[in-house]
């Protein structure tokens, strides 16, 4: 299969040539669809399990990535959690429609596949399987550990692992942060 080692300057992030894990299972099963989808640019149509899948994880993503308050058990940050899911399944649900809408090429019924109660389903299963990691680190006396990488939300000045190729910032910046 081609792959190619990206060049130096380029980062590997942005490298066209590397090899994915849908690339390669593509490869080994037909080399001809691969040499169709990955070199003349002819894929088959998107299903609406394609794009939910890619929504759905991002959807859960941002979920996780909330700063969760003080809680006072496992039980309220899962109430927490679930609290999250109505906003976030919402949103999944119109982007991956709109997505799967606006292909050039689609196959299947959107709506017959997915809804808010299924979305949602998946979402409150994800955060079950976290939030029973999250137990069984408790139980095997994990916990409570300082988190060692200031925040500007907890106040904490910045600190550099290599102040020698720190620039001068010794304080957080109290501006607004300017989004392209």
């Amino acid at each position: 299969m081609p792959a190619q080692i990206p060049p130096e300057a380029q980062s590997i992030g942005r490298a066209r040539g590397r090899l994915s894990a849908s690339s390669l299972t593509t490869f080994r099963r037909c080399k001809e669809q691969w040499f169709l989808n990955y070199r003349i640019g002819l894929r088959g149509p998107l299903s609406p399990h394609q794009v939910m899948g890619i929504e759905v994880e991002d959807a859960f993503c941002s979920i996780l990535m909330h700063r969760a308050p003080k809680v006072e058990s496992l039980n309220d940050l899962e109430k927490w959690c679930h609290s999250l899911i109505k906003e976030h399944a919402t949103k999944a649900l119109q982007n991956g429609k709109s997505t799967f809408e606006d292909a050039m090429w689609n196959k299947g019924d959107f709506d017959e596949y997915f809804g808010i109660e299924n979305v949602s389903q998946m979402l409150e299963n994800g955060i079950r399987l976290q939030l029973e990691e999250v137990q069984a680190c408790f139980e095997s006396a994990g916990g409570i550990h300082e988190f060692e990488i200031p925040a500007p939300c907890w106040d904490s000045p910045p600190h550099f692992t290599q102040p020698e190729k720190a620039n001068s910032m010794i304080a957080w910046k109290d501006e607004p942060h300017q989004f392209s």
